[in-house]
């Protein structure tokens, strides 16, 4: 499935039009766009976003650290039980898939809250069906 590419927030925009990216690129840039925005912003899907904004301006510690690293992967849990979803309901409708294999999330390989100084980086590293790795990493300043 192709999704419209970001840069910055943007739209990415070239002389044939706005430019698109699906696979291991598209997995990316929705899960960094989950982590980045505040859970239940979008009023039709409540479940959609992350509680990492709140974390902002808070101690590190290591429960600060602990909390993280469930947010994290309360949000890719979230993300994949969507695809299944998804997957199931194109299945039972007898309708051709709207993911390519590059598209959904097989494993979670790993997750790692990182502190820095001011701040925790989480990294997360994920393998798609089709077998692309898929790395991003959030940064919650703190």
């Amino acid at each position: 499935m192709k999704t419209l590419a970001l840069a910055d927030g943007d739209l990415v925009v070239t002389p044939f039009g706005h430019k698109t990216i699906s696979g291991s690129f598209k997995v990316r840039q929705e899960l960094v766009c989950a982590f980045l925005e505040p859970l239940g912003n979008d009023r039709f899907h409540r479940d959609w976003g992350s509680l990492l904004p709140e974390y902002i301006g808070q101690s590190i510690t290591e429960e600060m650290e602990l909390l993280v690293l469930s947010e994290a992967n309360r949000v890719l849990q979230n993300y994949i039980t969507v695809q299944q979803r998804e997957v199931l309901s194109d299945f039972s409708a007898q309708r051709r898939s709207r993911f390519s294999t590059a598209d959904v999330v097989r494993q979670v390989n790993d997750i790692r809250a990182n502190v820095n100084m001011d701040s925790i980086v989480v990294s997360v590293a994920l393998t798609t069906q089709s077998g692309e790795s898929v790395t991003l990493t959030s940064e919650v300043a703190v």
